[in-house]
């Protein structure tokens, strides 16, 4: 497979392009990750006036930016900090030994949520027993629909409930997926194609429908609505793998599951997105990682491709935990075995997805 020469990239990584040297446009287009600095969020910090015990609340899902972001906020901060932890039913068990652990190490105390209904499994169940008759494609691009109900709705609720006025996420620049975003439109029906559906399938349709009203009023996005304002870590500090996993593994004795990358383990259903990702492309998300940070120069080339050999070998053991994420969706059998060949067909070699 062809890939950039600067970077990892394939040749199936959608709409992309390569110059006579074989770098590809990515590579050209990229404008350095540029970060405000400690000072700066010391001034947000010291000038962010709290009427409750907290100053601010920290989604933690138990994986390793949300552990580092605690860490910065607790240890080198001082900050008093109240944890939020959603549960969308699909928490790797290792993750939440590390919520335990952590709470213990730093002594902050956790708000856990989790739907009473069950309700981000129903919705992850019904959007994808209609999109399995669609392709590999609308399987993947809506696996992760309703965790922002859960993580950001649910930071926010918590937010408002004890009147803290912050909330910090350890989202970064770095690891924003941005072929997902070139891949949304050919996924996102249109007024036709829902239509066409709703006939075709009315009662998966309509069970989808009400299972995410359900999902909105259980764990609604009223951010709009907030006190609370909200800041990534990852826009003042640099984010830097090295940096991020010594500091967890050293002085929270944070882990990750055997055999698996440290990124995002924390869900079981990233198993069976990356196994589709992989058959629809030839890549992970961590390829993309991978590329940008050589373009950051925190990585080289040869260091990449690399981690992507040992990243490839990680999809059978992905695979495995993307049959537990179908088992626990309860599908049908002819359900169940579609994806799973959706899975394990042969990547596409040729990039059509700008045609």
């Amino acid at each position: 497979m062809k890939r950039c020469t600067k970077c990892v990239l394939p040749e199936t990584y959608p709409e992309i392009t390569f110059d006579t040297n074989g770098v590809c446009n990515q590579c050209h287009s990229h404008i350095p990750v540029k970060y405000k600095g400690d000072n700066a969020l010391k001034e947000l910090l010291a000038n962010t006036v709290s009427e409750s015990k907290w100053d601010c609340l920290v989604p933690l899902s138990g994986g390793r930016d949300s552990t580092f972001t605690l860490h910065q906020l607790v240890r080198k901060y001082n900050k008093r900090v109240l944890v939020y932890n959603y549960d969308n039913g699909f928490v790797e068990p290792i993750a939440r030994e590390n919520i335990q652990q952590i709470a213990d190490t730093l002594g902050v105390e956790v708000v856990y949520r989790k739907s009473e209904n069950d309700i981000q499994c129903q919705n992850v169940k019904w959007l994808t027993k209609l999109n399995v008759k669609k392709s590999p494609g609308h399987v993947q691009a809506y696996l992760c629909s309703g965790c922002r109900n859960g993580i950001w709705g649910g930071a926010f609720a918590v937010a408002e409930e004890y009147k803290i006025p912050l909330i910090v996420f350890g989202e970064s620049a770095m690891e924003s997926g941005g072929f997902k975003k070139i891949l949304a439109p050919l996924f996102t029906p249109g007024l036709v194609e829902k239509l066409q559906y709703i006939v075709r399938e009315p009662r998966i349709t309509f069970q989808r429908k009400k299972i995410e009203r359900q999902l909105h009023e259980e764990f609604p996005m009223a951010i709009e609505k907030s006190t609370a304002k909200n800041i990534n870590l990852f826009d003042y500090e640099e984010w830097d793998e090295n940096t991020i996993l010594s500091t967890i593994q050293d002085e929270l004795s944070w882990q990750k599951k055997e055999g698996q990358s440290s990124w995002r383990f924390d869900c079981q259903i990233h198993a069976l997105v990356n196994a589709l990702v992989y058959n629809l492309l030839g890549m992970t998300e961590k390829d993309e990682l991978y590329s940008k940070l050589i373009r950051e120069e925190k990585m080289t080339r040869y260091e990449a491709l690399e981690k992507v050999s040992r990243s490839q070998q990680e999809i059978d053991m992905e695979l495995q935990i993307a049959e537990k994420v179908l088992d626990r969706l309860e599908l049908a059998q002819e359900e169940k075995e579609k994806i799973l060949h959706f899975c394990t067909g042969r990547p596409k070699l040729n990039n059509t997805w700008g045609a």
